[in-house]
Order: structure tokens, then C-alpha cells, then sequence
């Protein structure tokens, strides 16, 4: 038999399992050596690929307040069986971790809380299709983790510029955020993305006869208009069809010291799921009564 020797090894620490968003690294081990006890030669011999990195997975019950740091400390006697499997155990006798822990000390992050702001995506609507309602946006707040220096430097997030196309019924699409934090490599992003949740219908036309009603800045206490109501041609969601009526709109004219002979209508009051589309007639005659 070969004379027993000793040598050191050293390998690769990754410690896994924890959130690396919300949580940041303060201190790691992230080397282990050991000692090799063997009779020669065999206790060399490595396989073509050895897995040359140790992995430790944090216990998933691990709590943090706002306020303190965790420590998490493996005994590397423990992991003697976890070391040894890593190696060619022929004609080896002993093995000995030199450090007698691993430690891993982790503390919340800073964090910043935005909006995802949406404005930048159009969505684009087949013919009859339109939104019957408000966007909702999931989730409704996109977390910011990092330095206070590098998160005051940033005041909103945005969805990237893009077109989502054809729409033609109720879904949710997924939307990418700028990566703004990517200038600062100390930030994390709770999701790059967001869920839009868009409620779609199809659209008919529909019109009511409006009375028209008038505004002045001059001392005009009577006026006869001609005529006195305008029909307002709109597109309604076919599920709102029968919800709105002539009540649900104003129509007025202004007159003024520089009127023609001819005013124009305009609808100054609708409901916000309505499209008007067009006013008739689109011009309208006045006598002023002194």
C-alpha cells in the first residue's frame, strides 16, 4: 500500500434557496478547503466534469425585520458526507473541512414602491372591438430593492413602448417596464413585467335627440335657437346599449361678440364608454331676444 499523504482542496461556495431581490449578501464564505487524507495516486483521480462548486440551501423559514441583518452558519463537520460524494473516495482515508463553519449574513434591501405607468403601450383594437372599461394593471405596485441613493434617483416606471394587436376580446396581456434600474447595479425589480387585463365588447351605434343649451360672456338673457335639439350619434359597448340616454349628454353653443350667423354644437358632457362620433345638424342658427 501506498503512503498515506495529505493535500488541501479548495471548492466553490453557493448558498441558495433565499430571496436575492429583497435580501442582500453582507458577508459570505464563499470558499471551503479541506484536507485530503490518502494513500497516493488514486485519491487524484477526478471524473472529466467534477462538480467543482458546493451548494447550501438557506432554510426556507428564515425571517428578517426591517430593522436587522441574519446570520446563517452551516458546520462544515456536517458536510463532510456532501464534500466526500464530490470525490473519488478510492484510497482516501480522511477528509477534514479546515474551517469548522460556513457563514452567510444577509439584510433587507431599501425599497421603493411605483405605479406601473402604461401609457406608452398601444393597443389596438379589430373593427367593432373596443375597452368597455379600465384597464387593470397586476400587479398594481412594482417594488424597487437597493441603495436610498441609487432609488431616489429613480420617479417612475414605465412600460416599455409597444403595440399589442389585434384586441378582439377580454384578456390579459402581458406588458414589459423599461428596465431603468439596469444604470444602477445595486437594484432589483420585484416583476419586469405587468399583467394588463383589458375588458373588451363590441361597439354599435346608437343616437339620441339632445336639447341644446347655451353659454355667453356678453349680457344675453334670451336667446331662440335654431333648432332647439341635435341628435348625437355615439358607439356604445352592445352590453351598455340600452344604459344611456338623452340624459347622459349636454350639448351647448357659445355665442359671443364675434358669432356668425351659424353656431357650432359641442357635446361637453358623455359617458366615458361612449365614442360620439358625430353631431347633426353640425351648425345651428340663433336670435338673440333683447
Amino acid at each position: 500500500m501506498s503512503e498515506l499523504r495529505s493535500y488541501r482542496e479548495y471548492y466553490a461556495v453557493r448558498f441558495t434557496g433565499f430571496d436575492t431581490v429583497r435580501l442582500a449578501t453582507t458577508y459570505v464564505d464563499s470558499v471551503i478547503a479541506i484536507d485530503v487524507t490518502s494513500n497516493g495516486f488514486r485519491a487524484l483521480h477526478r471524473s472529466l466534469s467534477p462538480k467543482r462548486t458546493l451548494r447550501f440551501s438557506v432554510p426556507s423559514n428564515l425571517s428578517i425585520s426591517d430593522s436587522h441583518s441574519v446570520a446563517v452558519s452551516v458546520n462544515t463537520n456536517e458536510i463532510v458526507d456532501l464534500i466526500a460524494g464530490q470525490l473519488d473516495m478510492r484510497g482516501v482515508t480522511s477528509i477534514t473541512p479546515v474551517q469548522p463553519t460556513l457563514s452567510l449574513r444577509l439584510a433587507l434591501r431599501q425599497r421603493k414602491a411605483f405605479v406601473p405607468d402604461i401609457s406608452k403601450v398601444s393597443f389596438r383594437f379589430q373593427d367593432m372591438y373596443g375597452l368597455s372599461g379600465q384597464p387593470v394593471v397586476s400587479p398594481d405596485t412594482v417594488w424597487l430593492y437597493g441603495s436610498q441613493a441609487s432609488l431616489d434617483k429613480i420617479d417612475s416606471l414605465y412600460a416599455a413602448p409597444q403595440t399589442i394587436e389585434p384586441v378582439s376580446r377580454s384578456d390579459s396581456y402581458q406588458v414589459q417596464l423599461e428596465p431603468v434600474w439596469r444604470k444602477y447595479p445595486d437594484l432589483r425589480v420585484s416583476t419586469p413585467q405587468v399583467s394588463v387585463y383589458l375588458p373588451v365588447d363590441i361597439f354599435v351605434e346608437k343616437t339620441v335627440s339632445v336639447p341644446l343649451s347655451f353659454t355667453s360672456p356678453m349680457d344675453v338673457k334670451r336667446i331662440h335657437l335654431y333648432p332647439t335639439q341635435v341628435n348625437v350619434q355615439f358607439s356604445v359597448p352592445i352590453s351598455e346599449y340600452t344604459t344611456y340616454g338623452p340624459d347622459d349628454f349636454a350639448v351647448s353653443v357659445n355665442i359671443n361678440n364675434d358669432s356668425g350667423a351659424f353656431l357650432h354644437p359641442v357635446v361637453n358632457r358623455f359617458p366615458s364608454l361612449v365614442r360620439v362620433q358625430s353631431v347633426s345638424p353640425s351648425e345651428v342658427q340663433y336670435i338673440v331676444i333683447k
